[in-house]
């Protein structure tokens, strides 16, 4: 049966009723999958559930802050070194659902998830969910290709904490990264690659609700590629063209305006 040789993790809603089981392989069958979760239901759904979100509920109230990883064991090795505001996604990318549910509880995060290539790329997929949630996003890349289960056995408590504190990059620098990173050949991004990435930015940040957090984007976008803000600016004007109002609409509005003043 799939559910042998592992070991099962109660997943709970916040207020600690169990909701759904979780199995992680610890035997060498290398054709079964590692992780199998509960079907969901009409009380569990992967798309805006956590692991670990009852025993951190508290730490993340009282931190604001939330660190979010990928596996179960994750979440258990940073709360043994007494970080407790650690919550791990249910097997599932994150999603705006996910989102929510921190919202309500922290008004940051960090992305620690596994240092590998899949690791990386996931943690800069994830800036696109974090868009006008009002959550400040950063992410840590653990160095050597660790995860945070592994990291925590390698290093000490302390420098694994300082690890976390002192290493956060804006999660729009990771997404921009990996995405020049897709396009670098030989060290080298050419002129075509550069603006290929540019318009795939200005089309994210094109959704920004926020004028203030749209502008500083830009800003940071800019430098990152090496170019102008006016640059980045054209693209979003390509993308989001201003509005051209027609002549009954005109009217209707200078009619307006006469009637105010």
């Amino acid at each position: 049966l799939p559910s042998h040789d592992r070991v099962i993790f109660p997943i709970c809603r916040s207020d600690g009723l169990v909701i759904a089981l979780g199995g992680r392989i610890i035997s060498n069958k290398t054709e079964a999958p590692k992780y199998i979760n509960s079907s969901e239901s009409l009380i569990y759904s992967k798309s805006k559930s956590f692991f670990g979100l009852s025993q951190a509920t508290e730490a993340l109230r009282k931190s604001r802050h939330a660190y979010l990883v990928e596996g179960y064991l994750d979440v258990i090795a940073l709360s043994q070194i007494n970080i407790p505001n650690v919550i791990a996604s249910c097997g599932t990318a994150l999603t705006e659902q996910h989102v929510a549910v921190l919202k309500r509880l922290a008004d940051s995060v960090t992305v620690l998830f596994d240092g590998d290539e899949a690791g990386k790329k996931a943690a800069a997929k994830s800036f696109e969910v974090f868009i006008n949630s009002g959550i400040d996003a950063s992410s840590v890349i653990l160095p050597d290709g660790h995860d945070p289960d592994s990291a925590s056995r390698a290093m000490s408590p302390d420098k694994l904490t300082t690890l976390l504190e002192r290493s956060r990059l804006p999660l729009q620098g990771v997404y921009l990264e990996q995405l020049l990173g897709e396009e670098r050949l030989d060290e080298e991004v050419s002129a075509a690659s550069i603006g290929k990435v540019s318009k795939q930015y200005a089309s994210l940040v094109a959704k920004v609700s926020n004028s203030v957090e749209r502008e500083l984007l830009l800003r940071f976008g800019a430098q990152k590629l090496g170019i102008s803000v006016k640059s980045l600016e054209q693209l979003l004007e390509q993308i989001n063209p201003p509005r051209k109002f027609n002549s009954g609409e005109r009217g209707s509005r200078e009619l307006i305006s006469q009637e105010v003043s």
